[in-house]
């Protein structure tokens, strides 16, 4: 599998919550490859991805402009190509043209460190799912009706588990009155 990750930091210490440039890119890496074994003909093909790690008044300003939302959110996906154009990219790719550009990721460091203490989840955890959710958005999933977001929720289970040994992202533990409840989370935003 030919994958070209490219990883900058615009903004925020990521460092200093254990997450540098090389923990993303790898866990972009494994995160890519268990998304294209799961759903099938990409991983073969050569294939290109730009993240861009950032904070919440950058993410917010994409945001506002790309979807209308005047609010900071965990990650942002712009898809490359649409389906129709995916499919031409990964066999002109296969047969040795240039590698097929899936598009870009931005992650806000300020909304992910927060919702991962308010969830009890670690920092590399919520990442990886953001990743794997971004990158099925990439890929062309997405959560617009209950279908939708069961399926691609199902779809972001089942990699996590089997690739990264993570349980349910949508269930949580919260603290409520001293004592544990698990709680279903759902419109992760991307």
């Amino acid at each position: 599998m030919i994958l070209e990750i490219d990883v900058r930091c615009e903004a925020g210490d990521w460092v200093a919550f254990d997450l540098d440039l090389d923990f993303i890119k790898s866990r972009t890496y494994a995160a890519m490859k268990a998304v294209f074994e799961q759903i099938g003909d990409f991983g073969w093909c050569p294939t290109e991805l730009s993240v861009l790690l950032s904070n919440d008044r950058h993410i917010q300003l994409l945001n506002r402009d790309f979807r209308g939302k005047d609010k900071p959110t965990n990650i942002l996906s712009f898809p490359a190509l649409n389906s129709e154009e995916m499919i031409e990219a990964v066999s002109f790719a296969a047969q040795g043209g240039p590698p097929m550009v899936l598009g870009d990721l931005v992650l806000s460091l300020e909304t992910i460190i927060f919702e991962a203490n308010q969830q009890h989840k670690s920092y590399h955890a919520h990442v990886t799912h953001l990743l794997v959710h971004g990158l099925l958005h990439l890929m062309g999933y997405d959560h617009m009706d209950d279908e939708e977001a069961a399926a691609m929720e199902a779809l972001e289970q089942v990699i996590l588990k089997q690739a990264f040994q993570i349980d349910d992202p949508y269930k949580i533990n919260v603290l409520n009155h001293n004592d544990h409840q698990s709680v279903s989370v759902k419109g992760l935003e991307a």
